[in-house]
């Protein structure tokens, strides 16, 4: 559930991913990957 929420908080754009990763516990290595996958950084 916190990946779906980091997720969904970098897309909105208003936090950094240090911020993210603060709220929803999920590293920053763990988020990137999950961008990736999902193709949002281009």
């Amino acid at each position: 559930a916190g990946m779906n929420y980091a997720v969904k908080l970098y897309k909105e754009g208003n936090m950094t991913v240090k911020q993210i990763c603060e709220i929803t516990n999920v590293s920053r290595a763990a988020l990137y990957r999950e961008l990736a996958e999902d193709k949002f950084i281009k």
